[in-house]
Parts: C-alpha cells; structure tokens; sequence
C-alpha cells in the first residue's frame, strides 16, 4: 500500500493498541457465534480451487484485513469478522531480493484457531530504481521466490500478499512475469497470493504500471487500493476516497479487463487532517478512529456531504483551522454495497487497526443488503 508499514508506525502503536481493547470488548458482546462446520465447507469457492486452506467466506464475500505486524496479534484475537489477516511483515530490501521480516507464530496460531488464514503483506517498498533492478535480473527474481516460499514453510502461513509500487511503467510486464513465477510456486503448495493495485490512471509510477488482466489470472484476488484521491502535498483539500471517485475507480478497473470475481474492492481506516497556517495549507495521515475521537471534541462540527457520502469534520485547536473527511456507519456500508452491487469477491480493509470494532460490522451490512447491478 502507498503508506507502508513504516508510515507512522511508532506514533499509531500506543491509539491502536487502545482501539483493539475496545475492539475486543465489543465484538466479544455483539458478534454473533460463526458457525463452523469445516473450514473447506465454509469458504465456498476461492479464486484458485488448488489451495489447501481456501479463505472462508464472511457474510458471502472475502473481507481481506491489513494489520500493523506490531498489532496483528490483537486483531487475531479480537475474532476480527475476516478471511484473510495480512499482518505487513515482509521487506524486499535490495535489488538482489534479499528478505527481511517475520511472523509471531502466536498470531498464525490464534487467527487459524478463528478460522482465519494468513497471508503476511510482502512490500517492495517505494523505490523504482531498485525495483527496476530487482525485476530486471531472473536470479533475483528466484531468488525472491525462493525466500517468499521458504518463509511460508517457516511460519505455517496460508499465503502472501503482494506489494510493488511506485515502478517505471516499462516495468509491468516483468512484474507481471514475477507475479504468474510466484503464484505458480505458491499454487504448487497450496497457498494463495493477493496482489496490490492501484486504479488506472495516467500517472506513470503509479497508474500505468500494472498488467491488471494478466495479474488476475496469476493470482486470487488484486487488492484494488482504492484510496489517496487527496494525497499529502495536494494542492486541494478532500477526501482520501470519495464514494463517486471509489465507484469511478472500480469501474476502471473492471474495464481493465480484472474479473469481479477476483477484485477486492480497498476500504480506507485512514484520513488525513487538512489545516491552514501561516505556510499555507498542510495535512497529516491519521486513523479514522482518532478523526472520530476528534469529532466528539467540544467546538468540533460535523456535517455530512452529501456528494462524497462521508461526513467532513472541521475544528479549531490553537487558531488553527482543520478539516477531515470521516466515514460513518453509513458511508462504510454504502462501500459494501457497491462490492456486492458489481459482484465482486470482497473487499481489502486498509489497516483493521485504523478504525474502530464496528467499521466492519458496518461494511458487511452494505455486503449483504445490496442488490446486483451491471457495471457500466
């Protein structure tokens, strides 16, 4: 994902730790018993039928979760209402395909114990040079592979999520090649592999460097990261993913040529802080939760937009002007329903530890209630 696991990591242990107490709390009171007869029965039909241990459906849809690696073991035993738990543990760091990281083998232990498999994120980081260098050279490209699948030996993990991003254009489709070597390697063991995307778009590190098509017919499922519409250092204040911009990049990217059957549809637990001082307009990346926290503040207002379908926050705090999107109960399940609306697989939630316990109780209403519709 653009912001990766290093993005405000140490800032965001001590808010997330504090959420996932509650988020334990809550769901210990208000989920309901999932019934498990076995976990094959349970799934219904993964993208791939060669995996050994398919992720099982929730509320008929895959519901992929992120999770700071620090905190996936919170969110394994909160019995967070997911299929796939993607705790961001590895790092491609060198251009020679040297990786780095690992998995508490506590949280593959507790998230199978929910009937949760794993699939620990694998990112590349953000530099197209070294990537460029990386995809460009076959042994490092095996050498890669050789590395992923002996950490899934190593850690009893269920499969691999992929992220590389910010690349050279010239480069998709050698990313793809490494993608259909990995997933092959995967496939042969039974595990699984989730790719990240962005949406189409004429920015070249970003939008035109993936072979959608080709890369959904390698993997299970493409992670559509739909979000940063409004980045940091956007000369214009909004949302990080407004309900027309995220159906607008869904579209594209069925056009693309991805099946829905495949495509994860990105839910954002992020925003950003948007406030004006003297040098002019500035933002900071915060979890939703702390936005909703700020909401509830005295002097703050909250105003739904009935264009973006969130609520928009703005406050002052020491004579400074702020303005934050937020979602709602209502906003989240309008995000569910417009997955299920185009049929597609489920949705990718960006990062469980952002948010709050009900967020995605709230995104599987809008899963379950919406009727089908052809996209257009």
């Amino acid at each position: 994902m653009r912001h990766s696991a290093s993005y405000h990591r140490s800032s965001l242990v001590l808010l997330a730790l504090v959420t996932l107490v509650a988020l334990v709390a809550f769901l210990s009171l208000a989920q309901p018993p999932v019934a498990s007869p076995s976990r094959q029965a349970d799934s219904g039909e993964a993208a791939h039928t060669q995996l050994a241990d398919p992720p099982r459906k929730v509320g008929g849809a895959i519901i992929l979760g992120f999770a700071d690696a620090d905190l996936a073991q919170y969110v394994a035993n909160a019995k967070e209402p997911i299929s796939i738990l993607s705790p961001l543990s590895f790092f491609v760091t060198s251009a020679s395909g040297t990786l780095t990281g690992r998995v508490s083998s506590s949280i593959v232990t507790v998230a199978h114990a929910h009937q949760v498999v794993v699939w620990p994120m694998v990112e590349a980081g953000f530099d197209p040079s070294r990537t460029n260098a990386l995809l460009t050279n076959r042994g490092a490209r095996a050498r890669l592979v050789q590395q992923i699948l002996a950490d899934v030996r190593r850690y009893r993990l269920d499969g691999i999520n992929l992220d590389f991003e910010d690349m050279l254009p010239a480069d998709a489709p050698r990313f793809t090649n490494f993608v259909a070597d990995l997933a092959s390697a995967l496939h042969a063991s039974g595990k699984g592999l989730s790719v990240d995307v962005t949406p189409p778009s004429p920015d070249p590190n970003w939008g035109m460097v993936y072979q959608r098509a080709a890369l959904a017919q390698a993997a299970d499922y493409v992670a559509l990261m739909t979000y940063d519409e409004h980045y940091a250092g956007d000369p214009l204040a909004g949302s990080v993913a407004s309900l027309p911009w995220t159906d607008a990049s869904l579209l594209a990217t069925l056009r693309s040529g991805v099946p829905a059957s495949r495509l994860l549809l990105g839910v954002p637990l992020y925003t950003r802080d948007w406030y004006w001082t003297k040098a002019g307009m500035q933002s900071s990346y915060i979890p939703m939760a702390e936005g909703m926290a700020d909401a509830q503040r005295p002097g703050a207002h909250t105003a739904w937009d009935a264009h973006d379908r969130q609520d928009v926050l703005t406050y002052e705090r020491a004579g400074v002007h702020h303005k934050v999107w937020l979602e709602n109960s209502t906003s989240l399940r309008e995000r569910g329903q417009l997955a299920r609306a185009v049929g597609l697989a489920g949705v990718a939630v960006w990062q469980l530890d952002l948010g709050n316990a009900e967020d995605i109780q709230s995104i599987l209403s809008g899963l379950a209630s919406s009727p089908r519709r052809a996209a257009r």
